[in-house]
Formats: C-alpha cells, sequence, structure tokens
C-alpha cells in the first residue's frame, strides 16, 4: 500500500517493528494504554484508527505531530501525556472525549488555542513549557480565562516565562 510506505520509515528509524507490525499488534491486543516514540504527523494519523478504544495515550518526542484533530474519534480517552512537542498550537474539538480527565503537555511550546477546553470534564491539566535545565523561555499566550469556566478542573498547572500557577 503506498500509503503505508510512505509512514513506513519507523522500521529505519527504530530498527525494530515497522508500523504494520505495530498495527497488527494494537489489532489483535486491543491495549488500553498506549506510548507512542517519535511518530511524525502521518503516522499518527495512521496509526490512531486502530488504536481508538485506549484509555491512557502517551506522545513521548513525538514533535512533529501539530493536529490531535483525530484525537476526537477516541471516546474512551481518559488520559492524555504529551512529552515534547513545540508544533502543536491548538487543541482540538473533545466533544467526544466525555470521558477525558487528565491533559498532561510537558516540554510543551506554542500551545495556545486552548478554546476547546471550555465544556470538557477535564480536573486536571499541566501545560509545562520549561526545559531540561528547568528554564521557561516561553510565553503562554492562552486565554487563561478559560480556566476559570472548567466547572469540573480541581488542578491546573501552568510553568511559562509569563505564568506560573498551580493549584
Amino acid at each position: 500500500n503506498e500509503i503505508e510506505d510512505q509512514i513506513n520509515d519507523y522500521k529505519q528509524r527504530y530498527g525494530t517493528k515497522d508500523i504494520n507490525e505495530l498495527k497488527e499488534y494494537v489489532i489483535k491486543k486491543n491495549p488500553q494504554s498506549v506510548l507512542l516514540n517519535g511518530f511524525d504527523q502521518q503516522q499518527f494519523d495512521y496509526i490512531i484508527d486502530y488504536i481508538k478504544d485506549v484509555t491512557i495515550l502517551y506522545l513521548f518526542k513525538c514533535n512533529k505531530i501539530k493536529d490531535l484533530s483525530k484525537l476526537s474519534s477516541c471516546s474512551n480517552l481518559e488520559c492524555l501525556h504529551i512529552y515534547w512537542n513545540n508544533k502543536l498550537e491548538s487543541l482540538w474539538d473533545m466533544n467526544n472525549n466525555t470521558g477525558l480527565k487528565v491533559l498532561s503537555f510537558e516540554r510543551i511550546t506554542k500551545l495556545s488555542n486552548i478554546e476547546d477546553l471550555i465544556n470538557t470534564n477535564i480536573e486536571y491539566i499541566t501545560f509545562d513549557s520549561r526545559n531540561l535545565l528547568g528554564q521557561t523561555k516561553y510565553d503562554f499566550n492562552g486565554n487563561v480565562d478559560i480556566f476559570e469556566k472548567m466547572i469540573k478542573l480541581k488542578h491546573l498547572k501552568l510553568q511559562y516565562k509569563n505564568i506560573k500557577e498551580d493549584y
């Protein structure tokens, strides 16, 4: 398949399973928790259809992902953790993610459009722009008033150059 060939540099990069083997594994095992390491946008868009029943999704060093809109198909998603992404500027339509309780984004720098948080059931949010040395070089340019409108929110942690909140 031409599309699979285009996204299958996964094997060259990691020297392990190719993306088709990963797809077959998740179809067979239907895991509730998945860690995607180093995925780009095209690989993410391809594999998400096969892992849409996950409850926990961890995107580790998936710096080339800038569109999370495919997550709207993950109706069982409860927790999303992103470690290191400086491309993502906005969230996605979360209307179908009614069970989503936790967003934890570390080493994230460009996220500013957070309007989709308003009518969610999210209880815990961490948006942390600190680098490995603990330095915050980036400003948060999103509308912080949105957090006050989130009636289910229990804990918020923002770590940016211009705002540090932890309550």
